[in-house]
């Protein structure tokens, strides 16, 4: 079932977040919809406009507490103490190893296709967590410079890390 992206339930939706697959003609545009939980999926069309608006989810969850999205062939959802995957509108069985302390307030999550880890940022603890893809903690970035941090992208390939935080734009290298 598809429905307009100006649909009559649009002044029900709360906008959290949006992540995009592929490029051009190809691409998917994701939107994460805590007030509907439902995460809305739309398609670039052959003259490059946005298709008609599709529910992703295929079964019930709550996402009000979803924070953020992020996509690589499955879609990540950040909640403020975990991590959840999903592939193909399904939660799949994915956990992250446990850290210390424990994941209490996540931000914000960072992966792509391209990359081989996933991201995540916890201002509050200071930190940058680094994931493998199946969920195996591989390292933890700390810095008292990331409590006023806001969003990041990680640039892999070279190994950097680029952070908002507060009127700063922070360089991490890794």
């Amino acid at each position: 079932q598809t429905e307009n992206p100006n649909l009559a339930d649009a002044d029900k939706a709360k906008i959290q977040d949006i992540a995009v697959l592929g490029e051009g003609n190809n691409a998917r545009i994701y939107l994460l919809d805590t007030n509907q939980n439902q995460i809305w999926r739309f398609r670039i069309t052959g003259d490059a406009t946005i298709g008609l608006a599709e529910r992703w989810l295929k079964s019930e969850t709550s996402l009000a507490e979803a924070r953020d999205i992020s996509i690589d062939n499955n879609i990540y959802l950040l909640f403020p103490d975990r991590l959840e995957r999903y592939f193909n509108g399904s939660k799949q069985n994915f956990n992250l190893s446990s850290v210390t302390p424990a994941i209490q307030n996540a931000a914000r999550v960072f992966t792509d296709s391209d990359l081989q880890m996933i991201y995540i940022l916890e201002p509050e603890k200071e930190r940058i967590l680094i994931y493998n893809k199946n969920g195996k903690l591989e390292n933890q970035l700390k810095s008292a410079k990331l409590r006023d941090s806001a969003d990041f992208h990680v640039d892999e390939k070279n190994k950097i890390i680029y952070v908002g935080s507060g009127t700063e734009l922070l360089q991490i290298n890794f």
